[in-house]
């Protein structure tokens, strides 16, 4: 991607393929404030524990935490909302860097 094409991209067009353990895949499609934000084709109830592997451009993270909320969208897919548990400082600063709406 050129420095035109990031400049111009914007939060709608950042979504980064998800693994979710036991429970397959999904997309991660924003971070802020240690919540990240997913769109599956699954409910995931509040409370549960979840693990995953995102696929950042810089490398895979594996995270964990506990979902907070889903909401079925009209399009039949979901927006999950997951707190994450235990996110090291690297982590951290690749999920703000991959989500940031400056870029």
């Amino acid at each position: 991607m050129t420095d035109a094409d990031d400049s111009t991209r914007d939060a709608a067009t950042r979504a980064y393929p998800v693994s979710i353990r036991n429970r397959g895949p999904a997309l991660g499609v924003g971070y802020a404030d240690g919540i990240l934000s997913l769109s599956c084709d699954l409910a995931h109830p509040p409370g549960r524990p979840l693990e995953l592997t995102l696929q950042l451009p810089e490398g895979m993270l594996t995270l964990s935490g506990k979902i907070i909320g889903s909401k079925r969208r009209p399009d039949g897919l979901y927006d999950v909302q997951l707190r994450l548990s235990s996110v090291r400082r690297e982590q951290r600063a690749a999920l703000e860097a991959a989500f940031r709406a400056d870029t």
